[in-house]
């Protein structure tokens, strides 16, 4: 193919509807972006960080009020299940106690420090 030929074809190709509507399309696209970065400032630093910075803030005071709300659950529970465990302790001392045969020998040095025998 020589250079007429070619130009010839391109002239064929510019007059087509088709491709004047995307070459219009493309053209329109690519002014509407440079046009659009060109009329907004660049952002500085600690515009395009605070919100950033907020978030994180806002995330570490979530997670500080969500461990001390895990700890004081866990103190909560550990202190029921101390109390339920002494009860039950005391309740087996007490049946202990009330099934037991007496002995004084046995016996009396237990139930005084106890506060069961006078």
């Amino acid at each position: 193919m020589n250079k007429d030929q070619i130009m010839e074809k391109v002239k064929e190709a510019a007059l087509n509807k088709v491709v004047q509507i995307i070459g219009g399309v493309l053209v329109s696209m690519v002014l509407g972006f440079a046009s659009g970065r060109s009329s907004v400032p660049t952002p500085e630093k600690d515009v395009i960080c605070h919100d950033y910075k907020e978030d994180v803030k806002r995330l570490s005071a979530q997670l500080d009020k969500a461990r001390a709300d895990c700890i004081s659950e866990k103190r909560r529970l550990a202190n029921k299940i101390r109390n339920e465990m002494e009860q039950i302790c005391n309740d087996r001392v007490r049946d202990a106690i009330d099934d037991a045969e007496f002995d004084s020998d046995i016996h009396c040095p237990i139930c005084v420090s106890r506060g069961y025998c006078q």
